[in-house]
């Protein structure tokens, strides 16, 4: 159903695979079990059944459906239906597709929209005029199946896909919806293509300089576009999260620490950066690639002078302590105060602190 037969189609070895009943999905999905002999998992609330086997794979069985929307954006209402009316509510003609299982007409192709004939165009065909309205979340599928195959939209599901975006249609779906699409993206070989797609069409406006630096962020790619895009809130884990906050100072950041000509500001600028922001600089400015070595080392220097020593040459605990501290750890990384001379420091601090 869906993706696997198109994939065969198309010549490409299917991922998963997605079996569709007209009837007791659970019993299916018993029965197959026995010869995959994987790790069963039903879910009676939904209809629905997956099974994992031994070498990893996953097959997906659901009852046929059909789906109505309360109102645009919204997560439809499930009916059960035919495997006709189950492929009519699909997002493309292109995934539209099925596959008999049954003996007696096992492997014959079951196209009512003529998704083959649209895979051999290369064609992207919404099945009705309210897809995106239905759904926005398909106008990113649209874009990410377009790129991924080197297909083009049809002249008129182009039309609908503009007309949703004009319509603002996205701004209706959840932000969780909207992550999990872009998380999609940023998961396609194509999603150079895709982002450029987005821009296009103007779901997003993001400079060239931007999308450039992009290609430069490695792992940080989905963060840097959620930092210079509207989709900076969505709702990410905390660690995520400030990913894409430093993601967004980083020109101030690399600013700063360029300026930088002691040790101990290169360490006040990269100490608080998550590690996967502070390895990401030198790919942006190679010159500070041995800014961030001299960090990487600085990072492990534990302080030659502490509270204790403090306390021991007699000075008293108070607010001092802190900048005095501060002040030495300073002076330590920028070699000012080694090993060597640390007796000659802490009479320094004593004789400041009387």
């Amino acid at each position: 159903m869906g993706g696997c037969p198109r994939d065969m189609v198309l010549g490409v070895d299917p991922v998963d695979i997605d079996i569709v009943i007209e009837g007791d999905v659970l019993k299916a999905a018993r029965e197959l079990n026995k010869i995959l002999k994987g790790k069963l998992l039903a879910y009676k609330d939904f209809n629905t059944a997956s099974i994992i086997t031994k070498t990893g794979n996953r097959v997906d069985l659901a009852g046929a459906r059909t789906e109505t929307y309360p109102s645009p954006a919204e997560l439809p209402r499930v009916i059960p239906a035919t495997i006709k009316e189950d492929l009519q509510r699909r997002d493309f003609t292109i995934n539209a597709l099925c596959m008999s299982l049954n003996r007696a007409d096992l492997g014959e192709l079951y196209d009512p929209f003529s998704g083959v004939n649209d895979i051999r165009k290369g064609l992207i065909r919404i099945l009705h005029d309210q897809s995106f309205v239905d759904d926005p979340t398909r106008v990113f599928r649209a874009l990410r199946y377009k790129n991924r195959f080197g297909f083009r939209l049809d002249k008129a599901t182009d039309a609908r896909l503009r007309d949703a975006i004009a319509k603002n249609m996205i701004e209706r779906l959840s932000g969780q919806r909207v992550l999990n699409e872009l998380r999609l993206i940023f998961a396609e070989k194509s999603e150079a293509q895709v982002l450029r797609d987005l821009v296009r069409y103007g779901i997003v406006s993001l400079p060239r300089a931007k999308l450039i630096m992009l290609d430069r962020m490695g792992e940080l790619k989905l963060y840097a576009f959620m930092a210079h895009t509207r989709f900076k809130h969505l709702p990410l884990p905390s660690h995520e999260a400030q990913l894409v906050r430093e993601v967004g100072r980083l020109d101030q950041i690399i600013a700063r620490l360029s300026r930088a000509r002691h040790y101990h500001q290169i360490y006040e600028i990269l100490a608080t950066l998550p590690p996967e922001i502070m390895s990401v600089i030198p790919a942006l400015k190679p010159t500070l690639n041995n800014k961030v070595n001299a960090f990487k080392k600085m990072r492990h220097v534990k302080p030659l002078i502490t509270g204790n020593d403090l306390k021991k040459i007699g000075l008293k605990p108070g607010p001092a302590y802190k900048r005095l501290l501060a002040k030495t750890f300073k002076l330590q990384l920028d070699g000012k105060i080694s090993a060597k001379n640390r007796s000659k420091a802490l009479e320094a601090l004593k004789k400041h602190g009387q």
